[in-house]
């Protein structure tokens, strides 16, 4: 590593910038939140899954059963009935809001606590993870 690639890395350290990506964190997501699990290699995924809502509980999900891997379910809207973000940290999602509008942008920056006004998110689906972010 060169003098200033050390410099750099100090800094980052420092900072608390890392390039190492985050992981979803799988105990935050909400009971109807809808995701794909599959126990066959990566490239068969789409040939063989099963989809679920997450029972309660962390990773593999569903109760008496591994999984090795998971995924979140694009394109699968969630209504927001209990007033609450379904999506973990570091999901990019598309949201309607109640007085009609849409919008694109990662799950923490919406208001999901609703207040019955035309701003509060009445459903989202889930695009893709946003940068930096994998799932396992």
């Amino acid at each position: 590593m060169s003098e200033l690639e050390e410099r750099v890395a100090a800094i980052e350290k420092h900072l608390g910038i890392s390039k190492q990506p985050q992981v979803i964190d799988w105990s935050r997501l909400d009971v109807n939140t809808p995701i794909m699990v599959w126990d066959y290699p990566e490239n068969e995924r789409l040939q063989f899954f099963e989809r679920h809502h997450k029972n309660k509980g962390e990773f593999p999900f569903i109760a008496g059963r591994a999984w090795v891997h998971a995924s979140l379910e694009t394109g699968i809207w969630v209504f927001n009935a209990e007033g609450r973000n379904p999506w973990p940290e570091g999901v990019r999602v598309r949201v309607r809001l109640r007085g009609g509008a849409t919008g694109i942008a990662s799950a923490t920056d919406f208001r999901w606590e609703g207040q019955n006004d035309e701003n509060s998110v009445v459903a989202s689906c889930a695009i893709r993870l946003d940068d930096g972010w994998v799932y396992e």
